[in-house]
């Protein structure tokens, strides 16, 4: 999708995310056409917005709203901590197969993916 519609699709790693987050977000910034101008204001929002991202900021939220973050009959929180590799914990074999055969159908397979 990213190749077919450049301007629309933007990918970011979660690795990436959790361990370069200001790179990271900046990045996401810059595909939408914005930058950080170096402005107190500009800064304060920017560290403000990464806080507010964090695994346990967004477990916080979940825990106010009483339900899964975008998903309201899901009452148990679907963030798991933010450990890059934790899901290595959580897939067996043949999870991994079904995920690949899933990324097949679109083009895709695990194997374009860095599995930290």
């Amino acid at each position: 999708m990213a190749q077919a519609f450049p301007e629309q699709i933007h990918t970011i790693r979660y690795e990436d995310l959790i361990r370069r987050p200001i790179e990271a977000y900046t990045d996401i910034l810059g595909h939408f056409g914005f930058s950080l101008d170096g402005s107190e204001k500009h800064t304060a929002c920017f560290e403000g917005a990464l806080a507010a991202t964090t695994p346990d900021a967004l477990k916080d939220v979940e825990r106010l709203q009483g339900h899964a973050l975008g998903i309201p009959e899901l009452q148990v929180s679907h963030m798991r901590g933010g450990e890059v590799g934790k899901w290595k914990k959580w897939f067996a074999s043949d999870d991994l197969d079904y995920a690949n055969k899933q990324l097949n159908m679109v083009g895709l397979a695990l194997d374009d993916f860095v599995l930290q």
